[in-house]
């Protein structure tokens, strides 16, 4: 796999950019925005075969009291107390063409594939400029465009926020954690039919259970109108239900990438600032700890 340089260009620009960010109170109920991602993913997790995206997106942001949304993060608020929240969250993957991965020659593409489902999540403190969550969501996962049911996947972790005074403006973000699936939904990205076994790839079946786990780091500014965000990802899948697959190449996991952000447009309502904004440094978190 290719070497990714992404991960320092949000601290490049910083050197450049001496703007200070907005620290008020109140912000816009909504906000509207324009963004490019520049990301290095591989296939799937387990693949030895990745790609580079560059890929234009919407970014809307919304701070409802109970509907928010924040890039391609959407959660409900069915529930929240001093330390508890319970929420409704989406998420998905993006689709890989089997025919441009070694490995899944001649079997059937992945779909995209979305999530959807509820997360407990405990706040285990916060202060001004820190927070440590633990957050365990519990999603269905479904191919689209047909909408046909995948799979159960549950990925609980803990999330680590902070902003450092080495870097000035700059919020951090850590999360660890294990990632656990069933078997339909191993079965998806890691099954082997007998129509599609080759000397080279066996007949196999996963069977549900743990499916790996992962640590990711990120950083992000608001420079006014301007947001820039930058995320690094890596998993281990030793021991997970799929490891002995024959699709699976590699038991290292890496992504990165970066975006950048413009909003064009905003509420003139303004609205206590969330006490703590959804994480949405990565475009899609599916298969990853959230």
């Amino acid at each position: 796999m290719k070497k990714c340089l992404l991960l320092p260009l949000p601290l490049l620009l910083s050197l450049f950019l001496a703007v200070s960010p907005v620290l008020a109170e109140d912000v816009p109920l909504w906000e509207i925005g324009i963004g490019v991602a520049a990301w290095h993913l591989p296939d799937y997790k387990g693949s030895d075969e990745s790609r580079f995206y560059a890929l234009p997106f919407p970014y809307p942001i919304y701070r409802g009291k109970i509907i928010r949304a924040r890039g391609t993060t959407l959660s409900g608020l069915l529930f929240e107390s001093d330390r508890l929240r319970l929420d409704v969250s989406m998420s998905g993957s993006l689709p890989v063409n089997s025919e441009d991965n070694t490995a899944r020659e001649g079997m059937p593409d992945l779909d995209f594939t979305g999530e959807i489902g509820p997360s407990l999540e405990w706040r285990i403190f916060e202060k001004k400029s820190q927070s440590l969550w633990l957050k365990v969501p519990l999603r269905g996962v479904f191919a689209v465009p047909d909408v046909s049911y995948v799979g159960l996947r549950s990925a609980p972790y803990l999330d680590y926020e902070w902003m450092s005074s080495m870097l000035p403006g700059w919020t951090m973000s850590f999360t660890i954690g294990p990632n656990f699936g069933s078997r339909r939904y191993h079965e998806y990205f890691y099954e082997v039919e007998p129509e599609f076994a080759r000397a080279n790839r066996p007949e196999y079946h996963p069977e549900s259970g743990y499916s790996g786990s992962g640590v990711s780091y990120s950083l992000a500014r608001r420079f006014k109108d301007i947001r820039i965000s930058s995320s690094f990802h890596y998993d281990r899948l030793t021991g997970a239900a799929f490891e002995d697959s024959p699709l699976v190449k590699t038991r290292n996991y890496f992504r990165a990438g970066v975006t950048l952000t413009w909003f064009f447009a905003k509420s003139k309502t303004l609205v206590p600032k969330p006490s703590r904004e959804i994480s949405d440094t990565t475009l899609l978190q599916s298969e990853t700890t959230d």
